[in-house]
Formats: structure tokens, C-alpha cells, sequence
């Protein structure tokens, strides 16, 4: 059996096994082995298992088991010399799916008059192996609420085309209301893992002028 090490974030299997040691010894140099159509590379005493197996087999275990939160992976590698001598490592892999984030890119809080136009944005980030080839696996959806204005989000923002900015138009909220602006992202396939973040709109009231002139009182005539 193999034990459980890291090099530069990479997973590897350390063969301890006197065999590979004497595999090693005869083929000098790096080696390539094939693993289910992956390479992978021999050094010395390790197998190292490239990233992009790691993320593949990832990418397909969460595809087979859509909204898991926790992805378990099992890597065997068996090496064979030249004289039919082999050597057999396995790695156990257990990795969490983080939940996706946001962070603020404007302010969360806006005084505007009904002739402005604001920009709410956020950046989202996300772990890429919930990925395929037919969904992003991500859902980023905004919801606008006002105690005295019943409009719905669709209607009061205009958004961008990957979803993360909402524009305020000129015009659209009515002086004098308080509008809550809220914005949540989530893995399609497991709406628990999410993140969410609001936004606070307050439309100052119009504003009247009034100019009083007065005319001098006339003098009285004799």
C-alpha cells in the first residue's frame, strides 16, 4: 500500500516497496506510464498523478452524483518492468466542495436621485470541476424587493452578460423608497452550497424652489 503525499499540490503515491527501487535503478531517468488513458511520471521513489486526472476524475464523480458536497477518489497505479517485475501503489483522495463566493466590486450602500444611474457589482468564484460540457453549474440570480414598489428585479435592473453586474437605468426607482437589492450564487446541482450579498438603494425625494418676489410697498401720494 502507498501513503498519502503532496509535492508542489500534486498528489503522488509513494511506492516503498524494495521492487520499485530496483525498477527505478535499472530504467534510469524520468518514465512515462499510462493510467486509463493518463500519463503519469516515475522519479525516484514517486508516481506523481497530474492535476488534470485528478480534476478529470473529480469532474466526473460529481457529474455521476449531482448536489454532493464531498468528492472521494481512489487512484491505483501498477508499474512493470521489462521482466514482468511489478509494483502496486493505490491513493485514497477525499476532497470537499467549497461553496461558490461573491465579493463586493461597488458599494452596498447608494443615495441616488431618480436621475442616476448605478452600477451594483460582485465577482464570483467558483471550484470548476461542478463544470460540464452542457452546464456551467453555477446559477447567479437577483431579486429586488420595496415596501411601497412591487416591480420585480427584471424590470428595475438591466444586467451584464456573465450576470455578475446589475445597472441601475436613470429614471426607474421612484423618489422617496428604500429599494433592497440582492444577488445569489449557487451550484445548480446543490442549491445549500451558496453565497449571497444585498445592496441598499435610497432615492432622495424631488426637490421644489420656490422664489418669492415682493414688490415695494408704493408710496402714498398727497
Amino acid at each position: 500500500m502507498a501513503d498519502l503525499q503532496m509535492v508542489q499540490g500534486a498528489p503522488t503515491l509513494a511506492l516503498t516497496a524494495q521492487l520499485l527501487r530496483r525498477l527505478l535503478q535499472k530504467n534510469k531517468g524520468r518514465a512515462s506510464l499510462n493510467l486509463q488513458n493518463f500519463l503519469l511520471t516515475a522519479n525516484e521513489e514517486e508516481i506523481t498523478i497530474p492535476r488534470d486526472v485528478v480534476y478529470a476524475a473529480a469532474n466526473e464523480y460529481i457529474s455521476r452524483n449531482l448536489g454532493i458536497s464531498s468528492i472521494d477518489l481512489q487512484f491505483s497505479v501498477t508499474v512493470t518492468d521489462v521482466n514482468g517485475e511489478t509494483a502496486t501503489g493505490t491513493l485514497k483522495l477525499s476532497l470537499t466542495l467549497e461553496p461558490p463566493t461573491l465579493t463586493l466590486k461597488s458599494k452596498d450602500n447608494f443615495s441616488i436621485h431618480k436621475g442616476q444611474s448605478i452600477d451594483l457589482s460582485v465577482t464570483a468564484d467558483y471550484c470548476p470541476l461542478v463544470a460540464t460540457a452542457f452546464d456551467s453549474g453555477v446559477l447567479i440570480q437577483w431579486t429586488a424587493s420595496c415596501a411601497d414598489d412591487s416591480r420585480t428585479a427584471d424590470q428595475l435592473l438591466s444586467l451584464s452578460s456573465d450576470q455578475t453586474t446589475a445597472t441601475v437605468r436613470p429614471y426607474t426607482l421612484t423618489p422617496g423608497y428604500k429599494y433592497i437589492v440582492s444577488v445569489t450564487f449557487r451550484y445548480s446541482a446543490n442549491a445549500s452550497l451558496s453565497d449571497t450579498k444585498s445592496f441598499t438603494i435610497n432615492v432622495g425625494t424631488d426637490q421644489v424652489k420656490i422664489r418669492f418676489q415682493f414688490a415695494p410697498y408704493p408710496e402714498a401720494t398727497s
